[in-house]
């Protein structure tokens, strides 16, 4: 799998020749993708530095505006001589000449949303150079699904290691265009923020618009723009540890957003909030999903597209699958070995490859978990273990912690707990997108793959392609889940519907998502969606190990349909096909694993929904699961390929399943 990932990678940048410029009006370009229909325009700023916008050519009409004329640049210094008012660098560097030429990859991911990748591009380079030495590009790639551009800054070889410090980032994305905005705050800091774990509103912003809580700064990535005929997505990507996460703020009275750091108060202070390397210096891309259609959007892997390749070499021992958790059912369980058997247990009869032990486990010590790990083992079980991420960066007394912010430290605990058996990792309490925690994160990655070791994110980030280099990254929350259930959140109750049919379209499409679905009990917050909305939340969020967090006598008491389903349901998929949805109203996919096909919708509003489905792709049977009658929570039949659309109609905050038959 690994040299399929590397084998035919094939990147051409032609330089162009002074004589070749002529026929490119110096200050003014433009490139295109592959099919024509993506576009990015550059061209000099009346104020000296750059702008750009893009454009989205659909099958049918005109050219649609989707980012219109926005700024690009950045301004650095040296850290020891820090100036109140460093200029532009691409404002005050003369140009120095362009590249173009094409891009293409075929790699595989081991999870996601598809599993085999071929990425076309067309790229262009602009190159500038300043009056001290350093050179700043900027590269642009145009793909058929959207545009990214990224800053580069060398110098001559005798600057080569020496600092330098990111001032300001003048990037910013003109959507004056747009009819709404969709996506998550970003959160000024707090005991337990950032950490991208605030309700998405279902129906979105105003464009331009703050955040409707004094609790937040800014937007996070990603961040969804409805435009006329079009829809867009925002992110960014190639975040290899050389600067600090981003995310969005609003320029006051506009509709435009900037790109902003992280606030130097998170994590009580610890840690510079500044972005610096030694140069060269490569900054991530700044990346602009483009489509007609949501489903577009959540279909794209571009994100994925710009990520650095497998990192780790092998990664044949990384398998994706469902996992029971058993926090969420009874909080104590993780510190009692008796009360994790019987999540093990049905972990076996369900053929799921994965039980978590979750915080606290060191209650019981690591003789009586090398006992847990055997007794799973029987069972054709692997236990994946809680870790604290603090260290100093957070104030949470959950054990264990001081394991993982370390390098040593860390990985005498990987090789610890890899000879005993474990599987994987899930680390908690993050908080912070400032540069050190950027690196640790991918630290504790390469640390994991080293000993074999799956890692799950919590209290963290929202994935930026990093699932592509390194393989063994199964999932991340960044998100608003079900774990909230089990907390006195009435909010929750009232937004979690319409949030579930915008997830897959917003912070889903950036990588994998460990929401912890298909809950069926009713725990603190009440839960308003059906059990039929639930299942499909199995198939609509993504993840390469899917925690379901309910107990183990809720799963046991389900109908056969519906527990076979959940027996058979994979967590990663060769290939995923978005059918009619309205972000923030109702959500469609088909998925295959294999040659089975699997499709899910649900309901995010109090009203039923009617509709008609193309599922002339699908060429086996299936099993139907719908909400059932009065007295019936669920209702299952059979369901045969048929030339005919496929109609259903969803009862409120409901949903459907389509799963194929038994084998």
């Amino acid at each position: 799998m690994t040299n399929f990932c590397q084998v035919l990678a094939v990147l051409v940048l032609l330089l162009v020749s002074p004589a070749a410029w002529a026929a490119e009006p110096v200050g003014q370009w433009r490139i295109a993708s592959p099919d024509a229909r993506v576009a990015a325009e550059v061209r000099r700023a009346p104020s000296g530095g750059l702008a750009y916008r893009v454009t989205l050519k659909p099958g049918r009409g005109a050219e649609r505006l989707v980012v219109d004329w926005s700024a690009l640049g950045i301004a650095t210094s040296r850290p020891a001589y820090p100036t109140a008012a460093t200029p532009d660098l691409l404002a005050s560097a003369a140009f120095a000449g362009v590249e173009r030429g094409s891009v293409h990859e075929r790699y595989r991911m081991v999870s996601g949303k598809r599993r085999d990748n071929d990425a076309r591009a067309n790229s262009l380079t602009l190159n500038f150079d300043q009056s001290d030495g350093i050179r700043v590009s900027i590269d642009f790639r145009a793909y058929d699904d959207g545009v990214a551009f990224r800053y580069r800054l060398a110098g001559p070889k005798q600057m080569t290691g020496l600092y330098r410090r990111l001032e300001r980032e003048a990037t910013e994305f003109d959507l004056s265009g747009a009819e709404r905005m969709f996506g998550q705050t970003y959160d000024l800091p707090a005991a337990y923020r950032p950490a991208y774990s605030m309700l998405a509103a279902a129906g979105g912003h105003a464009v331009g618009a703050a955040p409707p809580t004094a609790e937040a700064t800014g937007w996070g990535f990603p961040a969804l723009f409805r435009l006329p005929g079009a829809w867009a997505l925002i992110h960014e990507s190639g975040l290899d540890g050389q600067s600090y996460g981003s995310h969005l703020q609003v320029v006051p009275g506009t509709r435009r957003y900037r790109v902003a750091g992280p606030d130097a108060g998170e994590v009580y202070g610890v840690g510079s909030a500044e972005a610096r390397h030694p140069l060269p210096w490569t900054l991530p891309w700044r990346v602009i999903v483009v489509g007609e259609t949501a489903g577009a959007i959540a279909e794209s892997n571009l994100l994925f597209h710009l990520a650095s390749p497998n990192a780790i070499g092998d990664d044949a021992w990384v398998k994706p699958g469902l996992a029971s958790w058993s926090w969420w059912s009874d909080r104590s369980s993780p510190r009692d070995p008796e009360k994790m058997k019987p999540f093990i247990d049905f972990a076996g009869d369900m053929a799921w490859p994965y039980s978590l032990v979750d915080a606290n486990w060191t209650d019981f010590g690591y003789d009586r978990l090398q006992q847990l790990i055997d007794y799973a083992a029987g069972r054709s079980v692997r236990l994946l273990l809680w870790y604290n991420s603090g260290g100093d960066n957070n104030h949470v007394t959950e054990q264990p912690r001081n394991l993982m912010a370390d390098t040593h430290t860390r990985r005498a605990e990987f090789a610890r707990i890899s000879m005993m058996g474990i599987a994987g990792v899930k680390i908690d309490f993050f908080h912070t997108d400032k540069q050190f925690m950027i690196q640790r994160y991918l630290e504790i990655l390469r640390d994991a793959a080293d000993y074999k070791l799956l890692v799950v994110y919590h209290g963290s980030t929202t994935p930026r392609g990093w699932q592509r280099t390194f393989p063994n990254l199964m999932s991340m929350e960044g998100v608003r889940g079900a774990e909230v259930y089990t907390l006195n959140d009435p909010g929750y109750t009232a937004g979690a519907p319409g949030q579930n049919s915008l997830l897959p379209f917003t912070r889903n499409v950036g990588g994998s998502m460990d929401f912890t679905p298909v809950v069926f009990s009713q725990a603190r917050t009440p839960r308003l969606t059906t059990p039929a909305h639930e299942a499909a939340t199995g198939i609509l969020f993504e993840s390469g190990v899917q925690h379901l967090p309910d107990s183990v006598e809720a799963y046991r008491a389900l109908p056969s349909a519906l527990l076979n389903y959940l027996k058979h349901l994979p967590a990663a998929w060769d290939e995923t096909r978005f059918l009619p949805s309205e972000p923030g109203r109702y959500a469609v996919v088909a998925r295959r694993s294999g040659e089975r096909w699997y499709v899910a919708g649900l309901n995010g509003e109090n009203r039923e929904i009617k509709l008609k489905l193309n599922l002339g792709f699908i060429p086996h049977g299936a099993t139907l699961l719908t909400d059932g009658k009065l007295g019936s929570p669920l209702s299952s039949s059979s369901y045969t390929p048929a030339k005919r659309p496929f109609q259903i109609t969803l009862k409120p905050y409901g949903g459907f399943v389509l799963a194929p038959m038994s084998r």
